[in-house]
């Protein structure tokens, strides 16, 4: 590879090589996986196929982001920046932003940035995430008598960076509220499965599974079928009975649903979904 060729390239028509690399490659942001939770029970983790399907094919969404939801995310970019700033500062940083491209698993993305790791005399990537919310803090950040984890979703993303760069990540953490902080040191297992300082995960979490995800959608665009709902929008009564009884509900719901035998929760996915309407709506119980 010339780098003074590929870069006068570049110049002469950077439309053409954006195209031809962002063509039918995934982000890692849409990455998702099949894994068993804490009650034996088979879930998805990540992005449904069905939502990525829709914007593989440029379907317009029906429901897009509030003014709500793009101030959020413009919030968590200025955290980013701010984090990001302070490695600078210390002497650490080395890169952010940094695009790649994998062919081999047809993947694009953008790691938040790349420091100088100073115990290790290594480099190690950092994914910077915030959130605000009691749940946030309770089941991330972690408490006194509990400790936290990284979102799943968040894993999944950056183990693809892992995967790519060959360095471990760290995923921080920051209370966009009251500025609360944690992080997780994420590396790879020779089976593609992740440990979480230095803890390995066996839930199924891995990236040769997240790769067979993005294999299946692939498939669902070549033949032009819609691929299953991987969430719910309305759990029906026997989900719902089954969370209660294994105490998942909380107090009130639990007392709605003793009163009324129903209730009308279901998975947050749904509920935030670009496709929310052209998914339960005009295309019925598909």
């Amino acid at each position: 590879m010339k780098l003074l060729e590929l870069v006068d390239k570049y110049l002469e028509n950077p439309y053409e090589i954006h195209t031809k690399l962002d063509k039918g490659y995934h982000y890692p942001s849409n990455a998702s996986c099949a894994i068993k939770n804490e009650y034996g029970e088979e879930v998805i983790v990540g992005r449904c196929l069905r939502d990525s399907y829709w914007k593989h094919r440029n379907i317009k969404p029906t429901n897009p982001m509030k003014a709500r939801g793009e101030r959020i995310c413009a919030y968590g970019k200025a955290v980013e920046r701010f984090e990001i700033e302070q490695y600078k500062q210390i002497g650490i940083w080395r890169d952010n932003n940094v695009k790649f491209i994998n062919p081999d698993y047809k993947i694009s993305g953008e790691a938040d940035c790349i420091i100088f790791d100073e115990d290790t005399k290594n480099l190690r990537g950092v994914e910077i995430k915030s959130g605000y919310d009691y749940k946030f803090r309770s089941e991330v950040l972690g408490t006194s008598t509990k400790p936290g984890r990284p979102k799943f979703d968040h894993m999944l993303q950056t183990m693809l960076y892992i995967d790519y760069f060959k360095i471990p990540f760290s995923i921080v953490y920051i209370d966009r509220g009251n500025a609360a902080r944690g992080e997780y040191l994420i590396t790879l297992n020779d089976d593609g499965t992740p440990s979480i300082d230095g803890k390995k995960l066996s839930n199924g979490l891995s990236v040769p599974r997240c790769l067979a995800r993005f294999k299946e959608l692939e498939g669902h665009l070549q033949d032009g079928t819609l691929p299953r709902r991987d969430f719910q929008l309305k759990y029906s009564r026997s989900k719902i009975a089954s969370l209660n009884d294994s105490r998942r509900l909380r107090k009130k719901q639990a007392e709605e649903f003793d009163k009324n035998n129903d209730l009308d929760i279901g998975d947050y996915q749904c509920s935030y979904c670009d496709y929310k309407d052209y998914c339960w709506k005009e295309n019925g119980e598909k």
